[in-house]
């Protein structure tokens, strides 16, 4: 069995969910619900949603979470939970439920000093450089003042998850 190297994980794992989920039917309800003016619009939140969501596959030496910034992408993270399609989105492509913890004053303070917001931007620009989507280019561009809305994490290291090259039928296993 070949094995990949963990730096490729979230970029193989972004290519896998963007091959084999259908996520129509989140852009038809997230257009017809005013959330993106266009499907074009609600495509790009999407391949930044999913690009959010394979980044927890991406090693760091922080222990910093990854955080939700307003935007977009959250908009498109609520409306697939408002679907009832999160849980099964998670089960079905990182074998656990991605945990969403919500952030009061003082865990934002503390979310603060560990620098997550940055933290979390060089995580994205070291996973996907130049594949990164426009609508993470625009957090890792904008480092003004972002506004947390939650953190997350997952109850069991994502550690045994197979990846797929888009368009072909081999499985390749992590080494984490």
């Amino acid at each position: 069995m070949l094995h990949i190297s963990d730096k490729s994980s979230a970029l193989l794992k972004y290519y896998e969910i963007i091959g084999d989920y259908n996520h129509v039917p989140l852009l038809s309800v997230a257009v017809k619900g005013n959330h993106f003016a266009t499907p074009k619009d609600g495509h790009a939140a999407f391949l930044g949603l999913v690009q959010w969501f394979a980044c927890h596959l991406h090693p760091t030496t922080s222990m910093a979470p990854m955080v939700m910034l307003r935007g977009p992408v959250a908009l498109m993270y609520d409306v697939m939970v408002k679907q009832g399609e999160y849980d099964g989105f998670c089960q079905r492509y990182f074998g656990a439920v991605i945990q969403r913890h919500d952030v009061n004053i003082e865990k934002l303070h503390k979310l603060n000093e560990m620098k997550t917001v940055e933290l979390m931007l060089e995580r994205i620009s070291s996973a996907f450089q130049e594949d990164c989507v426009e609508t993470l280019q625009d957090w890792v561009a904008d480092r003004r003042q972002p506004q947390i809305l939650f953190y997350s994490s997952t109850d069991m290291p994502l550690t045994d998850t197979c990846y797929v090259y888009p368009h072909e039928k081999s499985r390749f296993k992590s080494t984490a």
